[in-house]
């Protein structure tokens, strides 16, 4: 420590999967927040665009309408979440690749991290007693 650094401090196992959590966390809620978005974005359009009348011409008779929303068909419920859920997906992937969109939001999470990591440094050496101290104190008692 000549130049006034701590030295690196080891995580137990615990430590180090909370740290992790913390990313995939975040990483998951963006993913659902796009995926419910495209969600109702999907919901929305094929209530405005395809008309009762419509999907009866393309299905060849009325369609199936769902039990907790009467206006909005089954097989659209399934169309919106299929392409809601495929959306989210590539959202996550193409977030986890794009240099830009992690420089954006994840470069701040980890200065965070490293923060923290430093407090908990300096946390633990000020808890410790220092060598010398100790051995003045024990010297003179």
């Amino acid at each position: 420590m000549p130049d006034g650094q701590l030295p690196a401090v080891p995580l137990t196992a615990r430590q180090e999967r909370n740290l992790l959590l913390m990313p995939a966390g975040r990483q998951l809620v963006q993913a659902s927040v796009v995926g419910l978005a495209l969600f109702a974005f999907f919901l929305a359009l094929g209530v405005l665009v395809v008309t009762p009348g419509t999907a009866e011409q393309w299905i060849g008779e009325k369609p199936e309408t769902s039990v907790l929303f009467p206006v909005i068909p089954v097989a659209m419920l399934r169309n919106a979440t299929l392409f809601a859920a495929f959306g989210s997906m590539y959202f996550a992937v193409t977030s986890m690749t794009d240099a830009d969109h992690r420089q954006r939001f994840y470069a701040p999470m980890i200065d965070e991290i490293e923060r923290v990591l430093a407090v908990h440094a300096v946390y633990l050496a000020v808890r410790e007693p220092a060598p010398a101290a100790a051995s003045q104190r024990l010297g003179a008692g």
